[in-house]
């Protein structure tokens, strides 16, 4: 997902960031802007291990997000159905 675009959800969506979007002392709310406080934020850690491999972000419709760094982004559909979200570019 590109630095500065706008992701609006149009129905309940997850999307999964890798642990490595944040960096050093950088905090979650530093590089992902959501418009919600109630937004679900987690970070998905290994159990044996207990290192974080991803971010996990819940987004209900009309909540939007936008990320201050570029990174990779996964939709994690456990229903298997397609997800429809919109997204924008930064003006």
């Amino acid at each position: 997902m590109p630095k500065g675009v706008t992701l609006e959800a149009m129905e309940p969506l997850v999307l999964l960031f890798p642990a490595g979007l944040v960096r050093g002392n950088e905090t979650l709310a530093s590089i992902i802007n959501i418009s919600d406080a109630n937004a679900f934020v987690a970070l998905d850690k290994d159990p044996s291990t207990g290192k974080v491999q991803a971010i996990r972000v819940a987004l209900e419709p009309g909540m939007r997000l936008v990320l201050n760094r570029s990174s990779d982004a996964m939709v994690a559909a456990t229903d298997g159905l397609p997800k429809t979200f919109k997204l924008t570019k930064p003006v």
